[in-house]
């Protein structure tokens, strides 16, 4: 009975820790194993992309640790599991306010970054593919926020999609296409085209001349990097929002391990 009442107020909290933690430490996983972006981001950016990653994947493993010693330590009663989970806790907390700290001091650079992974994975992960995630990412972000590449039409002028080969792409990495001619995907289409037109405007030139289209814009031409960065500006104050809830709920989380801790040894005190 009363394992079922010392449980009961944190069924909701320990099992949340252990599905963020695993996504977290996916994210970050999938970063760290994401090479392309990795050879596109280069210098202070490359350096501040790799810790990122790092410290996701740790805070990842963290808070699947922490979810596990709060589950187990709850049912069992077992104030060292508490313990451990309000120190874990504890260190994830200074982690992100670290991390809030850092990503304040260095908001200037995360356009750049955005715009060197945005660009490796349109030139060197697009495959057309519709089964391919990356595919289908870039496809709805383009689709959605009516843009086109990362700056622009011409970032698909370098990539596998156009037939660029490993070499061609490793010459023109992180920077802008040249080629004359070359076609951009369908999700660069403006939504008044039907099918039809829209194949036949996908080869753009380098003039970007398009001939016997009433639309004005039949291909989208601003670049997704200022769309996306356009669309967290509109919406920071949400992520504020969560991310001060979530640290509200670590904070309470934390209270509440106390409590139960002190509770456990009490009963325990008791018993004795």
């Amino acid at each position: 009975m009363s394992s079922l009442l010392i449980f009961f107020p944190n069924d909701g909290d320990y099992p949340s820790s252990l599905v963020a933690g695993l996504a977290v430490l996916t994210i970050g996983l999938w970063l760290f194993f994401d090479q392309a972006t990795l050879v596109q981001v280069s210098g202070s950016a490359g350096e501040k992309y790799a810790v990122t990653t790092y410290m996701l994947i740790l805070a990842g493993v963290l808070m699947l640790t922490v979810g596990f010693l709060g589950c187990c330590g709850a049912l069992k009663e077992s104030q060292c599991m508490l313990g451990s989970f309000f120190v874990c806790l504890l260190v994830i907390l200074i982690a992100q306010i670290s991390g809030f700290v850092l990503a304040f001091m260095y908001r200037d650079e995360f356009p750049d970054i955005i715009k060197a992974s945005l660009r490796s994975a349109i030139q060197q992960n697009y495959t057309g593919e519709s089964e391919d995630l990356t595919t289908n990412l870039i496809d709805v972000t383009q689709k959605e926020l009516k843009c086109c590449g990362s700056e622009g039409t011409s970032d698909w002028s370098a990539s596998k999609f156009n037939g660029q080969s490993t070499v061609a792409l490793g010459i023109t990495s992180g920077v802008r296409g040249t080629l004359g001619v070359y076609n951009v995907p369908a999700s660069c289409c403006s939504d008044e085209l039907t099918a039809e037109q829209c194949e036949n405007v996908r080869k753009i030139n380098g003039d970007f001349r398009i001939q016997d289209i009433i639309v004005k814009d039949p291909i989208y031409k601003q670049g997704c990097t200022k769309r996306l960065l356009e669309e967290f500006s509109r919406y920071y104050i949400y992520v504020l929002i969560i991310a001060i809830v979530v640290l509200a709920l670590e904070v309470i989380g934390m209270v509440i391990s106390l409590i139960l801790c002190c509770a456990i040894r009490r009963i325990d005190d008791y018993k004795a």
